[in-house]
């Protein structure tokens, strides 16, 4: 039993200890009910794990459409969808985007939206 009042143990031991018994807690009752974590918990995959670094050429496009997504913007340059973090773009924006990776058969999972191919990147506002 932790002792409050004996100061034996700092504020950091007493959370450290509260949160392993909470997780003890959980995992026990998952248990009982006959799951695992790895059931009721969805792998997070990273999406940069898997793209392809070979062509990270800049290039210049003008946008056809935006797909916002939270913290990120889906662009169409041209014919090539390109994923970035820029959200003052327009329709009908030049613009230049340096790529850092392509993934192919990509799947938002934020959008359900399906890409054949996806360039991860900057996408910057051409300067007249």
């Amino acid at each position: 039993m932790i002792s409050l009042i004996s100061g034996k143990r700092s504020l950091r031991e007493i959370r450290t200890a509260a949160s392993k018994a909470c997780a003890s807690l959980i995992i026990g009752l998952l248990v009982a009910c006959g799951l695992t974590p790895a059931d009721v918990v969805e792998p997070v995959m990273n999406p940069f794990l898997n793209i392809d670094r070979s062509d990270q050429a800049p290039f210049e496009g003008t946008v056809t459409a935006l797909r916002p997504a939270g913290g990120y913007v889906y662009v169409a340059v041209d014919e090539t969808w390109v994923v970035g973090f820029d959200k003052a773009l327009a329709l009908g924006d030049s613009v230049i985007v340096k790529p850092f990776g392509r993934s192919r058969d990509f799947t938002s999972k934020r959008t359900g939206d399906h890409y054949d191919e996806l360039v991860f990147g900057i996408v910057s506002k051409a300067t007249p």
